[in-house]
């Protein structure tokens, strides 16, 4: 499943439409997909003024709320949204731990997160070089890597283990229910403009799709869904 299809895939499955939804570091593509799918009450997070301009363009056509936030400390109070989410933002902080933990603490009913698996396969990919450890690719104009600057961040990818760790570590009344769901998307190896890894990045996805046929936790991207609404007090 393509990563935008995913994306579709989970605000269905865990999000109510007429909900109100708080999204960290939203592109328009995010926005549109949403609007698409028809959520009526959306609230769209931006971290830099240079993202306002682009958001500003897209509210001409879409109606949403746009408020300048830290996820790191997050300007709205304990569960203001019954729902938050954020997609491929939180590698971008450089306390990503803490960014989880606003979002679940601003959050009602639950919090999504869709972001890169730890996996086997994903550590073995980068130490080969065929994913990156350090996001250079994201780089354009001086901004987006690290917090959107021109310096490419690390990418911080989770398992199931951490996710419990922090949350149990963060608040550990709750029996916490969180739902893992796991997918795949690579680049199209067509673009890469080196021939020998062109060749290596072809044949290595097609060796992949087989591996995840039997293996679904080795997918290189997870979607994190914590459910509060069903998380009961341990005491």
């Amino acid at each position: 499943m393509k990563r935008w299809d995913f994306y579709r895939y989970l605000i269905n499955k865990y999000l109510k439409k007429s909900s109100s939804i708080l999204i960290i570091g939203a592109s328009s593509d995010e926005i549109k997909l949403f609007k698409n799918e028809k959520f009526t009450n959306i609230t769209v997070g931006y971290f830099d003024d240079r993202e306002l301009i682009d958001l500003k363009k897209i509210k001409l056509e879409y109606d949403f709320e746009i408020h300048k936030v830290d996820a790191r400390k997050i300007n709205f109070e304990n569960q203001s949204f019954e729902y938050c989410l954020t997609h491929a933002t939180i590698h971008h902080i450089d306390l990503p731990h803490l960014a989880i933990t606003e979002l679940y603490r601003v959050s009602k009913l639950g919090t999504l997160i869709i972001e890169g698996n730890d996996s086997i396969v994903m550590r073995i990919a980068t130490k080969f070089g065929f994913s990156e450890e350090y996001e250079n690719s994201s780089i354009s104009d001086m901004k987006g890597g690290l917090l959107n600057s021109g310096l490419p961040n690390y990418i911080y990818r989770w398992s199931e283990r951490e996710i419990y760790k922090l949350l149990n570590s963060y608040n550990p009344n709750i029996n916490h229910q969180i739902n893992f769901i796991y997918s795949h998307d690579f680049k199209n190896a067509a673009l890469e403009k080196n021939l020998y890894k062109k060749i290596v990045k072809y044949l290595l996805s097609k060796f992949l799709y087989i591996i995840f046929l039997f293996f679904k936790k080795q997918k290189n991207l997870v979607g994190i869904f914590i459910d509060k609404e069903s998380s009961k007090k341990r005491y």
